[in-house]
C-alpha cells in the first residue's frame, strides 16, 4: 500500500499545510516588488565614432567598440557619449568581444583570441582555439558556467558555432547557426535560460536568434533589430545589468557611423527562496531522499525534512516525490 506525504511550506512567514487542505498561492518573498516591463524596449541609442566598428563590449564602467579593419578602439561612457579613441600594440581587426569580469576577449577573425585590458589599453596574452568546424573566431561570448563552472567561451565563424574552455580547448562543436552570425552574448536572466543570443545577417537586415544552452538548439524566438525600412549589416552583441537592475543588450548595427541600440531583455532581479518542511506519513522511507521540485530547480531535505530552493520570482508548483509514496503538490 502506498503512503502519503504531509507537506508544510514556509514562504516569508510560516504557513502550515496538510496534504488534503485547500492551498493558497505560494509566492517567493520578493515577487510583489517586481514592476512590469517589456522585453525589447529601446532604452537608448547612440552612434559610434565611425563605421566598420562591429566589436562591442562593456565592463559596466565604459562601453568599448573596435574596428574590424584597423587597430582602433573607442571608449564611451555608459550613456554612449564618446570619450576618446586608442589602440593597443599587437592588437588589430577585432570583431565581436567578450568580458569575463576582469579582461576583454576578441579575435581578428583567426584561431587566436586576444586577452585585453581595455581600461589600461594593454594586451595581456593570447589563447589558441581548437573547435571543430570553426575556422576563425568572428563572434564570442563569455559563459561563467561552462567547463563545470570554470568558465569558457561560446564562439564561431559566420557559419559554425561551438564552445571552448578558458584555455581554448573544445567543449562543443559543429553547432547549427541560423545564418551569418556576427555577434553573440550570454543571457542568464531570461526565463527558461540560460541562453546565447546570436545577431544574424539575413539579407539586408539583422535579426536576433535565441539559442538554448541546455538543449544546444535554437528556441525559435527571434527579434528584428534592423527596422522596417533601413538595411544594415550585423555587428557585435554585449549584455550587462544596468543600475536599474535591468538586464540589457547592446546591439551594434554596422552602417556609417554604426548605430548601437540598448535593448531591455529581462528583469535582473535577485532570486528569492521557497522554504519548507516535508514529513512522511508512515512507512520506513528516508526523508532525505525526498525530491523537492519547483520549476527547473530541485533539492533534497535535510535530516529534519527542512529544505530551501533558490529561485527566480514567480508562482510555482512545489512537488515532493519519493519511491513507494504518493507525491504531493502545493501551488
Amino acid at each position: 500500500m502506498k503512503k502519503y506525504f504531509l507537506i508544510m511550506l514556509l514562504v516569508t512567514v510560516c504557513v502550515g499545510l496538510l496534504a488534503n487542505e485547500s492551498v493558497s498561492p505560494i509566492k517567493i518573498s520578493n515577487d510583489s516588488s517586481i514592476a512590469s516591463r517589456d522585453m525589447w524596449d529601446i532604452l537608448n541609442t547612440f552612434e559610434t565614432s565611425l563605421g566598420s566598428m562591429p566589436g562591442i563590449e562593456t565592463d559596466g564602467v565604459n562601453i568599448y567598440t573596435s574596428t574590424w579593419d584597423t587597430g582602433m578602439f573607442t571608449r564611451y561612457d555608459m550613456n554612449g557619449v564618446i570619450l576618446g579613441d586608442f589602440s593597443i600594440a599587437g592588437v588589430s581587426d577585432i570583431r565581436d568581444m567578450a568580458y569575463d569580469g576582469t579582461y576583454f576577449y576578441g579575435s581578428p577573425a583567426s584561431t587566436t583570441i586576444n586577452i585585453m585590458d581595455l581600461a589600461n589599453e594593454t594586451l595581456i596574452g593570447t589563447i589558441p582555439v581548437t573547435c571543430t568546424g570553426v575556422t576563425v573566431v568572428t563572434h564570442i561570448a563569455f559563459d561563467p558556467e561552462l567547463d563545470g563552472g570554470n568558465g569558457g567561451f561560446w564562439l564561431g565563424d559566420l557559419n559554425t558555432f561551438g564552445a571552448v574552455t578558458m584555455d581554448g580547448s573544445e567543449i562543443h562543436s559543429n553547432l547549427t547557426l541560423p545564418g551569418f552570425v556576427w555577434g553573440s552574448a550570454y543571457d542568464p536572466w531570461t526565463a527558461g535560460g540560460p541562453y546565447i543570443w546570436l545577431l544574424v545577417q539575413e539579407g539586408p537586415y539583422s535579426t536576433l536568434h535565441q539559442f538554448e544552452i541546455e538543449t544546444l538548439s535554437l528556441t525559435g524566438v527571434t527579434h528584428d533589430v534592423s527596422g522596417a525600412t533601413v538595411p544594415v549589416s550585423s555587428g557585435g552583441l554585449a549584455t550587462y545589468v544596468n543600475d536599474d537592475e535591468i538586464f540589457v543588450m547592446l546591439v551594434n548595427l554596422q552602417q556609417s557611423p554604426n548605430l548601437v541600440g540598448v535593448l531591455e531583455i529581462a528583469e535582473a532581479t535577485p532570486p528569492g527562496y521557497i522554504e519548507g518542511t516535508v514529513t512522511l506519513d508512515g512507512g520506513t522511507g528516508d526523508v532525505q531522499s525526498v525530491v523537492i521540485t519547483a520549476g527547473n530547480e530541485e533539492t533534497n531535505p535535510d535530516v529534519n525534512g527542512n529544505y530551501s530552493i533558490e529561485i527566480q520570482p514567480g508562482i510555482y508548483d512545489v512537488v515532493a516525490t519519493l519511491e513507494d509514496y504518493d507525491s504531493d503538490t502545493v501551488t
